[in-house]
């Protein structure tokens, strides 16, 4: 099965947020003394929250149809608004708000996976 691409109808709203996760292991030895070392091959990770602000309900269906049939567990390449190069994601927990007449407000958080 190939995985698929994740190309929003819109672009994201300018107030992307995104944390880095460093995974590693440390070995206190005591007297101070201890070791450190990245956790695996991939041990920098990010995970992004995308916002979709005011956007129209048809782009809201087209985005949360996409993330339905993912499932929260299919992964997906998406290219993060400030890079060229994209990313495999998972979204466990897409979020949609109503904000009246047919705008609606969509908040993705994402979760970088390195599957093969």
């Amino acid at each position: 099965m190939t995985t698929p691409t994740f190309t929003p109808p819109t672009q994201p709203a300018v107030d992307y947020e995104s944390e880095t996760q460093f995974r590693t292991l440390e070995a206190d030895f005591g007297d101070g003394y201890s070791q450190r070392a990245g956790d695996g091959l991939n041990n920098v990770s990010v995970e992004p929250r995308i916002r979709f602000a005011s956007i129209t309900g048809t782009q809201k269906d087209t985005i949360m149809t996409f993330m339905t049939a993912r499932k929260g567990y299919e992964a997906f390449y998406f290219t993060l608004p400030d890079e060229i190069t994209a990313r495999k994601f998972t979204c466990s927990k897409p979020n949609k708000k109503h904000l009246g007449n047919d705008l609606w407000d969509v908040t993705l958080d994402l979760k970088e996976v390195f599957d093969l």
